[in-house]
Parts: structure tokens; sequence; C-alpha cells
């Protein structure tokens, strides 16, 4: 058989499929020939991890032909909790050496801070980056940290900082004359459709000084055509945020950046039916809901059984446009066998119209027809808690595992699969907790 030949297919062809290969295929694809090399530099090159090292080499100009080919910038080596000193002096390095990359459209930030410097590093951040012309443009923002607590033996205090820092990165965290919650000089983005973000509110609840986080206030005014939120956050209630009404923002407008939402990834550090309601009251038009937090809250739902299957519908029937969803298991303690009668029970209310039963429950539903693009719900025991600063807050009290996950998917014909997943505290040493 003849080999086929592509060479006479337009370069259009090939960027389009090109587009869809993972990054090995590609590398694999750029040493075939000359025509594949030049064709697919943009997708190898599109993204870059700053580290100190690869600052070196673009400020040294050794980079400088693959300045205009990236589009997501990553800031790697911000994590270091021993050393927060440090993690803002790369930082400040990293957002100066943005000039480079005239076309980003994606910017991701992690770093580890102490929990009364975070707000102002990711302020700090966002402005810097406001400067340049592609800010407006920028369709992807992930701004997330981890905490160093009060209690972590790498906790370092504010007047610390502000002793050990030299003046550029003082103004770079702190800009003179301004306080953190002025931020009226950085532009809203006019096509963000991508977002992640640790605690926007440490409660995301109300009675919150609007000094706390001024990162709700960015998020809300440039939400409008957000499609995808990832948020982390301790905990979650039904009511809004008091931040935005105390900047001027009326609960329609909050409504409408949250309603734009299609697929939400949230951690929370415990779980219980309230915060379901505060998930479902919010974002009612998702598609795609993902809830990671410990199951220990749905353990505790109340007898009987069918409480259970209740309280899951009672939620997830309002999102009328659900189409997948991954939540914690509400365990029963009658055994696995119990539990999955249970799911499938759930199941079947949620995709068939169930007017006898919910008359039964005694509530009206907020949708009694059921959800039509339901395809499959996993249901996830054995998630531990998120961060650190969980263990730390909790004094070592909260069991540390480091054990592997359980789901169970049940699929709208009721069809369920079991499998196993890695924990991700598995293999991960347990934090010392430090009793100041």
């Amino acid at each position: 058989m003849e080999a086929t030949n592509l060479s006479y297919l337009p370069p259009e062809i090939f960027d389009i499929i090109y587009s869809y290969l993972s990054y090995d295929s590609l590398l694999v694809v750029s040493v075939c020939s000359k025509t594949d090399r030049r064709l697919s530099i943009p997708y190898l090159f599109c993204a870059i991890k700053l580290s100190i090292d690869s600052l070196k080499a673009f400020n040294n100009g050794h980079l400088s032909h693959l300045n205009h080919r990236i589009r997501h910038v990553n800031f790697s080596d911000l994590d270091c909790a021993s050393d927060f000193l440090q993690n803002v002096i790369k930082c400040r390095l990293y957002c100066e050496s943005l000039h480079h990359f005239p076309n980003i459209t994606g910017l991701h930030v992690f770093f580890a801070a102490p929990d009364n410097q975070h707000t102002a590093l990711r302020v700090a951040i966002i402005r810097a980056a406001s400067k340049h012309s592609w800010f407006r443009s920028l369709k992807s923002l992930s701004i997330d940290y981890t905490s160093i607590p009060d209690e972590s033996p790498y906790y370092i205090t504010p007047e610390t900082v502000e002793s050990s820092l030299n003046s550029k990165e003082l103004h770079f965290l702190n800009p003179p004359g301004r306080r953190l919650t002025d931020i009226d000089d950085i532009p809203v983005l006019e096509s963000l459709t991508s977002a992640s973000v640790t605690a926007m509110v440490p409660r995301f609840s109300v009675d919150r000084d609007p000094s706390s986080d001024p990162l709700a206030l960015f998020y809300c005014h440039s939400g409008s055509t957000l499609r995808d939120l990832k948020l982390k956050s301790s905990a979650m209630s039904y009511t809004y945020t008091l931040i935005f009404h105390l900047h001027g923002i009326s609960r329609n407008e909050i409504a409408g950046v949250l309603l734009s939402i299609r697929k939400l990834d949230i951690t929370l550090y415990s779980f219980n039916s309230f915060h379901f309601s505060g998930i479902v009251s919010r974002f009612r038009n998702l598609e795609e809901l993902t809830i990671n937090a410990p199951n220990y809250g749905m353990k505790e739902l109340p007898a009987p059984i069918a409480m259970v299957e209740r309280i899951v519908y009672y939620h997830m029937v309002a999102l009328r446009n659900l189409k997948r969803a991954r939540i914690p298991w509400p365990v029963t303690g009658e055994g696995v066998e119990a539990d999955i009668e249970i799911l499938t029970d759930t199941m079947r209310y949620l995709t068939t119209n169930q007017e006898a039963r919910v008359r039964e429950w005694n509530f009206r539903p907020a949708n009694k027809h059921g959800l039509p693009e339901l395809e499959y719900i996993d249901f996830v025991s054995g998630y531990e808690e998120v961060d650190d600063d969980y263990w730390y807050t909790y004094g070592g009290t909260v069991a540390y595992k480091g054990s592997d996950m359980t789901i169970a998917r049940v699929y709208r014909d009721m069809r369920v699969e079991m499998r196993t997943e890695k924990g991700h505290r598995k293999g991960l040493e347990k934090p010392v907790w430090v009793n100041h």
C-alpha cells in the first residue's frame, strides 16, 4: 500500500489537527519534518513556567524568538512555606518579566503565604499584571494560595516582613498611598471565562469586612463572561456575601455573575447539607458540579435512610441543567450495599417525575420534573481535608489517614461502577503541629 501524501493539505488543516494533540504527541510530530516543526512550534511553546532560570534566559534575550508565542504563564516555586520572603521576591521578579510576553491569555499563580499576607500578595500580582495591554483580554486567571497559619513554625509576622524586605518588594506588596481595598485602578476583565481563586472570603458568607478580600469585588466586576470557576473556601452558606453590598453592588449583579457559571469545582474543609444549599442557591445554571470535601458531615444525616435520599434530591433537583456531578458520598452506616441502593434511588428520583414520593417528603421541589440532561453522579468516600492549615487549626485532632478514595458512579440507567482513586494525601507525611 502506498503511503498517503499529506503535503498537499493546507496549513489550516494541520493547525486544527495539532490543536487536539497532547504535548508528548506534538514533540514526536515536531521532528518528522521541517514543515511539521514549523507548524507545531506555536503549540509546543504556548505555555511556560516562569522560574529564576527561565527568567534569566528571557531577560538575556536567549529565548526572545518565543516571546510572542507564549499564551499561558505560570509562576513556579512560590509554594515554599518555609520562606515567604523569597516568595515575595520571586513574585515581584516574575511580574516585572511579564512585558516579554505580549499575547498572554492565561495567568496562573500558586503561592504560600501567612494568613495576614495572602490578600496583599494576590492584589499585588493582579495590579502588576493590569499594567499590560493584554490584561483586559485575559481568558483564564488563577490566583491560589496555601496558608501558613499562625501556629506554623514558618509563620512570619507583618513587622518581620516589613523590616526584612527592601524598598522594591515593599512597594510591590504595599504601594504607597493605597489601602488594600483600593482596587479601582485595576481594570475589569472583558473576556474572562475561567478562574480559580482561594477563599474569596474565608466563609464566602455574610458579616465580612470588605478589607478581608477585595478580590471578591474584582471577580464580581469581571465575571459576566465567567463560565468555569474553581473555588476553595472553608465553608459555604446560603446567604450572599456582604462584601459586595458594602461596595455598592446589588444582589441582582451578584446573581448575574454566579448564574453565568456552567462548571463549578469547589473545595471545602467540611461539608454538610447547609453547604449543599449554599452552593445550589448561588449557581443555578451549572452543567458540571464537583464538590471536594470530606463526607463526615454527610455521615451525620438523620435517620431514616429516606432522609438521605430526600436531602440529596432536594438540593440537586434545583440544578435543571446539570449533566455531571461529583459529590461527597452520604454514608448511612448501613453498609455499602444499602448505600448503593440509596444512591440508585436518588438517581431515579432525580431523572424521573416522582411526585408521589415528593409529596410523601412534604416539600415543594424547585423542579418536579427531574433533570433531563443528567448523565451520572460520582459519590466519593474517603476524601480528606485539603490543607495543612486545617490540620494546624484543629490542633492535630483530625485524622490524617493518607488513604485511597472509593467512588461509586451511578448512571442515569441505574448502572453502578465502583472504583478506587489515589487519595490526595496518599504518601504525604503528616504535618507537624506546634502548640505555641
